[in-house]
């Protein structure tokens, strides 16, 4: 009886008081920090919560801290020297250059860099390769996406003066850049139709099927890519 009244015996004024220092992370008396920090960033319109589990010191919190607040103000601050086979990567460009093309091995990265203060992370070449290669794709979408407003537009105005010839040759104009946008499709097959062009009119839903399959499966191809899991 006497063992377990050691044990579990404790009188709860004996217990070290705690104190909550943020919402789920607490402090006792003796300078133990314990809990779960829950990290929020946003990305391409989402909300991306992390728990970090926390089990540290206050002593070890303020020498972390001094820590991360010199890697912040280091521009070449960084959790090593990269390997012949990487590049240092500037975090200002994740949130800036590259942002829409940053893919989720890169992300974790940052999120760890983002917990030390680093200024930069350590990424492969062939990583590096690859956002390239995104950045690329993603400004060549870009600009087809621009040019394909900027002739459905016209076409639009063309329409409203009565000017149907021409409003053709612009959609027709507009679909060969292969965009999945819907209105010029749209818009010749209406126009087709009143001129009973069935033939014509045949041909551009061809074309739209072969247009959107294509968007369909690189779509499915991305979100697998960014989601493995």
């Amino acid at each position: 009886m006497g063992l377990f009244a050691k044990i579990f015996g404790k009188k709860e004024q004996d217990k070290p008081k705690e104190f909550e220092l943020v919402d789920g992370v607490f402090v006792n008396e003796k300078g133990e920090v314990y809990g779960e920090f829950e990290l929020k960033t946003p990305f391409n319109g989402q909300e991306f919560v992390h728990k970090l589990p926390i089990n540290t010191t206050a002593e070890k919190l303020e020498e972390d801290y001094k820590r991360n607040q010199a890697n912040k103000a280091n521009p070449n601050s960084c959790e090593r020297e990269p390997n012949e086979d990487e590049i240092k990567f500037p975090r200002k460009d994740i949130d800036g250059k590259y942002f829409p093309v940053i893919f989720d091995i890169i992300r974790r990265k940052n999120y760890s860099a983002i917990s030390n203060g680093y200024n930069n992370i350590i990424i492969s070449k062939k990583e590096f390769e690859e956002l390239e290669s995104r950045l690329n794709e993603h400004n060549k979408h870009n600009a087809i996406l621009n040019k394909t407003v900027e002739l459905n537009n016209k076409g639009i105005q063309l329409e409203k003066d009565g000017d149907i010839d021409n409003a053709i040759q612009v959609y027709e104009e507009n679909i060969l850049l292969g965009y999945p946008a819907m209105h010029s499709y749209e818009r010749l097959m209406v126009l087709d139709r009143k001129s009973n062009d069935i033939q014509n009119e045949k041909r551009v839903i061809e074309i739209v099927i072969k247009v959107f399959s294509n968007a369909n499966q690189q779509r499915a191809k991305q979100a697998i890519d960014n989601n493995p899991e």
